[in-house]
């Protein structure tokens, strides 16, 4: 599930944590920061249940909408493959980039 994108802004974003935990503002923001959005630029949100944690974040819409067709939950080619990673930690990667679906992802911890 690696990625030839090593160098570019990614199209998506996630983040782990258990699923009893939040988000501060900060973390949202530092999130969406990873993406480099233009002023307009729409993002979709992002939520997907593991095993023992959850992968939240933010994806382009455009990205959701021409790659996935707005399919990014737990069912997805998109979800299911960042599901693996996010349910086995010998799948994960050095530099957190990922290609789920055809989607460069950041994905880090």
């Amino acid at each position: 599930m690696e990625t030839e994108y090593r160098n570019t802004v990614p199209d998506a974003v996630l983040t782990q944590r258990s699923g009893e935990d939040g988000f501060t503002k900060s973390e949202i923001v530092e999130m969406l920061d990873k993406l480099v959005l233009s002023p307009d630029e729409e993002v979709d949100a992002i939520y997907l249940e593991g095993d023992s944690a959850i992968a939240f974040g933010f994806i382009r819409m455009a990205i959701s909408e021409e790659k996935l067709s707005f399919e990014t939950g737990q069912q997805s080619d998109f979800g299911r493959q960042a599901l693996t990673v996010v349910n086995d930690v010998t799948m994960e990667n050095e530099d957190c980039r990922y290609n789920f679906a055809g989607v460069d992802t950041l994905m880090y911890y």
